[in-house]
């Protein structure tokens, strides 16, 4: 519990790094020469969405190390192409978790916002959703 309401004053960018690391520790590292993912293979056995989440959740990583020199955000078509979900199951799935609050969209790309990565805790079931 917060001793005064000074504690409880954040950055708006802050994010729990522990949080982070934690969700994605069983299903991916991230490149230490370019900031990308790099899948373990606990990443095969997860639902097609929750791989989606895992690659946006692993560039926001290694966007905040520094490592990831382009944006955060990313196109359907190249979340296709790094996670190996198909096209036409990525589209519907980044627009159905953008609605639901899980993604953030700009101009057909997107990422995952700070406040939703407390939400993805527990969400990634092997192969259940």
């Amino acid at each position: 519990m917060a001793a005064s309401l000074d504690d409880l004053v954040v950055d708006e960018g802050e994010i729990d790094q522990r949080l982070l690391s934690s969700i994605l520790a069983p299903y991916a590292r991230i490149a230490r020469q370019t900031g990308r993912p790099i899948f373990t293979g606990d990443f095969a056995t997860l639902s097609e969405s929750d791989k989606i989440v895992v690659f946006l959740l692993a560039r926001k990583a290694g966007f905040r190390l520094g490592l990831l020199k382009e944006p955060e955000e990313v196109g359907p078509k190249e979340i296709s192409a790094q996670t190996g979900v198909r096209y036409g199951t990525v589209k519907p799935t980044v627009v159905g978790l953008a609605d639901k609050g899980v993604l953030a969209s700009r101009d057909g790309r997107y990422s995952v916002p700070n406040h939703a990565v407390s939400q993805l805790e527990g969400r990634l079931t092997r192969g259940t959703r």
